[in-house]
């Protein structure tokens, strides 16, 4: 009895569910004073950046989100999760519920492949493997870009090779799913159209109307996808598929996401808008033609690339992106429990897949998934993150291969015990060999982990890392700009500006340390010194993003010298780049030194459409209207004072110097009065 409840089916889901559960809860509940649980950061910021737009109703996630570099599924998931109360922890505890989930359909692929135990050993593989685990507990899209295409597997799969158009359909929606959560998956489209072809019962005729079922469910699903993708950027590709082929397809790529946060992106994205292209598309283009450009040139050295790509992909070593293993793996010791690593499992699932390989569909499905995921890595670039979601099928065979291993070793037979610990020996060459994890490793986790410390104003921590950072990298320009701010927050400007100083001379391009160089200077009142900062940041990046600060800040210096005409030029030019309240509040000064009333109002009015709560900004409205007799409009911009600040004694007694003017003298005793009362208390200001 009891082994019949063992080897059933039921029983076995249950526990790799169960298990794969209990990990991921450990796990999360071991991690959840590290610093990188609560403060998100890079790819993990975005996509809860892309969420928070589409609760405000940004639901096409146009140009005002910024960040559109993402497929949209993940932020819609989490849109939802967060719309019906979730927070972070809420959201990490449903996706180790996905994770566990994928355990399962793991042991769903290889029941349609394998015989009992193997399905059994390859839930068990997934329910403890690493980098799952890992994934699972980061505000990141892997893990259910992963589960969509484990589903796609299952689905047809089970219908294989009586395949029905409710299959097909079923398909198309599924990887239609899978291409808005990561949009390199499109690979998979040309591999499993002609999979179906190959695979489906019937006639030619039928087996080409199954095809164009899941054909045209898949472009229906991915319909709104590339019409949003228009609108925003003017072409149904997001342009981000050129700018990834140009980082692997380059004279100085590696065959990694290389391209570090910093002085590296900023030159790498100015590439095209140095050349004139400034849309989305263009850029896109620009980018394709280059990495094409670089093919042409020097075709040789692209075969190297390729085969340095190739050997990437099958390496042991997980090259970060975006998020810290190494952090987690060094100062967590529950990273212990879960052993099962790449170089562990892939040698078994190289031999797995030749030992057992045969032509049927079943068995190619699969091995298509793999292969789709190795172009993209081939066709992009390779790190942890973008191979991981071929890991699913690989543990398939990693169970079949040790299990084949565990039989040969009980049958004692020697011959063919030698010819597959042969092929065993070279698989796990392949896996440990070719790759100097050094140089493929490019996050920086001293930077990374002190720039979380720095946004959780721990600024003391930060001084301490970045100072340790420099030790590995003391030529890193982004590291001292860090370093700078953290000094300047402490109050340390002497240190700050050598910071500043040092980032600049290491990378006389970069704009972000003139920016903050020149931000400590006019803090300083050092106005000209500043007025050069931001004008050798504005050459060195003229985007918006840095151009509205530079501007902006600028505007304050022309300020400060009374030079109220280059001020206003400076504060118009900022709000080109970008709106915002406070730089029209400071505008409305400018026109104010400039007697300018109406473009004064103009602009406070502007300032509290984009910030309803601005107060300063209501206040002074209010005052305006009322020296101009416009009473009814200074009321309601006072009353907007005391909506947002109650205790504000000036905003009781403007109102009551308003109502007398407006002679509702009784409205006028109550506002005086309620003036005197927060004087009296103390709780006025």
């Amino acid at each position: 009895m009891l082994q019949t409840i063992i080897h059933s089916t039921k029983f076995q889901i249950l526990s790799i569910f169960s298990l794969a559960l209990v990990l991921r809860l450990f796990y999360l509940a071991a991690i959840r004073d590290a610093p990188y649980f609560h403060t998100l950061v890079i790819d993990a910021f975005e996509y809860d950046h892309l969420a928070t737009q589409i609760l405000r109703g940004n639901w096409l996630l146009d140009p005002a989100a910024d960040m559109y570099v993402h497929g949209p599924l993940y932020p819609y998931l989490l849109a939802l999760l967060k719309g019906i109360g979730f927070d972070h922890l809420g959201i990490l505890l449903f996706q180790a519920v996905l994770g566990a989930l994928i355990c399962v359909l793991i042991y769903r692929v290889a029941s349609y492949l394998f015989l009992h135990p193997i399905p059994l050993v390859a839930g068990l593989l997934a329910a403890g493997y690493w980098p799952f685990v890992f994934y699972n507990g980061q505000l990141l899209a892997t893990t259910l870009v992963i589960l969509v295409g484990l589903g796609l597997a299952v689905l047809l799969l089970h219908y294989a090779p009586n395949l029905t158009y409710g299959s097909a359909v079923g398909a198309g929606i599924l990887l239609g799913l899978l291409v808005m959560g990561r949009s390199n998956t499109l690979l998979l489209l040309p591999l499993l159209l002609g999979w179906i072809y190959l695979t489906a019962s019937g006639l030619p005729k039928r087996r080409v109307t199954l095809v164009l079922a899941f054909a045209l469910t898949f472009f229906l699903i991915l319909l709104p996808f590339f019409l949003c993708n228009y609108q925003v950027q003017g072409t149904p590709i997001p342009f981000q598929g050129g700018f990834s082929f140009y980082i692997g397809t380059n004279p100085a790529a590696d065959g990694t996401p290389y391209v570090r946060q910093g002085a590296q992106f900023q030159r790498l994205e100015l590439m095209p808008l140095q050349q004139g292209f400034d849309t989305p598309a263009a850029k896109g283009a620009f980018y394709t033609a280059e990495g094409l450009q670089f093919i042409y040139r020097d075709p040789l050295a692209y075969l190297q690339l390729l085969y340095r790509k190739f050997r990437l992909f099958w390496n042991a070593f997980e090259i970060p992106v975006s998020a810290d293993l190494r952090y987690y793996e060094t100062h967590f010791p529950l990273y212990r429990l879960f052993s099962l690593s790449f170089g562990l499992a892939v040698p078994f699932a190289l031999v797995g897949i030749l030992w057992h390989w045969r032509w049927t569909s079943a068995y190619t499905l699969p091995l298509l998934f793999v292969l789709a995921y190795l172009c993209t890595g081939l066709l992009f670039s390779v790190c942890a993150r973008y191979r991981l979601p071929s890991l699913p099928f690989l543990l398939v065979f990693a169970a079949a291969g040790i299990w084949r291993l565990k039989e040969l070793l009980t049958a004692r037979a020697a011959s063919r015990l030698g010819a597959f610990l042969l092929l065993l020996t070279a698989a796990f060459v392949l896996v440990h060999t070719g790759v100097n994890p050094k140089q493929v490793d490019h996050l920086r986790s001293p930077w990374l982990l002190g720039h979380t410390q720095l946004r959780n104003k721990q600024y003391d921590q930060a001084v301490q890392t970045f100072t340790h950072g420099l030790a590995q990298f003391p030529d890193d320009s982004d590291i001292y700009n860090s370093l700078g701010v953290a000094y300047q927050y402490l109050g340390k400007f002497d240190e700050a500006e050598a910071a500043f100083l040092r980032a600049v001379e290491l990378v006389p391009d970069h704009a972000k340390p003139w920016l903050n160089l020149g931000k400590l200077y006019l803090s300083q009142r050092r106005l000209e010194q500043a007025r050069h900062a931001f004008a050798r940041s504005l050459k060195c990046d003229p985007r918006p993003a840095n151009a509205h600060p530079a501007y902006h800040n600028l505007g304050y210096v022309f300020f400060f010298q009374k030079d109220f005409q280059q001020a206003r030029q400076a504060f118009e030019r900022a709000l080109h780049n970008k709106e915002t309240a406070q730089t029209y509040y400071s505008l409305s000064h400018v026109f104010a030194n400039l007697n300018l009333t109406d473009e004064q109002i103009h602009a406070l009015e502007q300032a509290v459409r984009l910030k309803p709560n601005f107060v300063p900004a209501h206040r002074n409205l209010g005052m305006l209207y009322m020296q101009l007799g416009s009473y009814e409009a200074a009321e309601k911009s006072l009353l907007q004072v005391v909506k947002y600040d109650a205790q504000s004694i000036s905003a009781h007694r403007n109102l009551g110097v308003l109502y007398e003017k407006m002679g509702r003298t009784e409205h006028a005793r109550l506002a005086r009065a309620r003036a005197d009362q927060l004087q009296r208390s103390g709780a006025g200001h």
